[in-house]
């Protein structure tokens, strides 16, 4: 019985065309656009790798809290055009608008490794985009998510503001 079965499944799979690999002549045959664009995009994740293998740990220093503080206060208005889009990734950038609360939560957390005399500035600035941002009904919100976007708006940028408190 297990002979049979044996030569059923052989019959089977080997009486079927097989397609993963069909085509694949094709890339060689291919553009020399084609041929840089898949060159590039395989490569990519071991440039990236390369990158943040060299940058290792840069990131845990003031210097560049300051920087990232200052492009979030700075270019802001850009941030703030994805918010309410009912669409993510539709704005400048493919910004999503539910990153911008979530964002500015972090630029509060990056406040906090600031040197002391440089925080109240940064807080300043901060509470001073969140602030008129609030709608009448008391709520932040960001991107319509399902229907909790009032209270997570809300909650980030409740907790962005008390950090920005002295």
């Amino acid at each position: 019985m297990k002979k049979y079965i044996l030569i059923l499944i052989s019959v089977f799979s080997l009486s079927f065309k097989t397609k993963a690999q069909d085509g694949i002549e094709n890339i060689l045959f291919a553009d020399i656009a084609d041929a840089n664009k898949l060159t590039t995009e395989y490569l990519r994740p071991v440039a990236e790798g390369f990158i943040l293998g060299m940058s290792n740990g840069w990131y845990h220093t003031a210097k560049v809290h300051k920087i990232c503080l200052d492009r979030l206060v700075n270019r802001n208005g850009w941030l703030d055009m994805a918010r309410k889009r009912p669409i993510p990734h539709e704005s400048w950038f493919a910004v999503a608008g539910y990153f911008f609360y979530y964002g500015h939560l972090y630029a509060s957390l990056c406040i906090e490794k600031l040197p002391v005399n440089q925080q109240a500035d940064y807080q300043s600035k901060l509470s001073q985009i969140l602030i008129p941002l609030q709608e009448k009904d008391g709520s932040w919100w960001d991107f319509p998510f399902y229907n909790y976007h009032q209270q997570y708006g809300t909650a980030m940028a409740l907790i962005s503001l008390k950090r920005c408190l002295p």
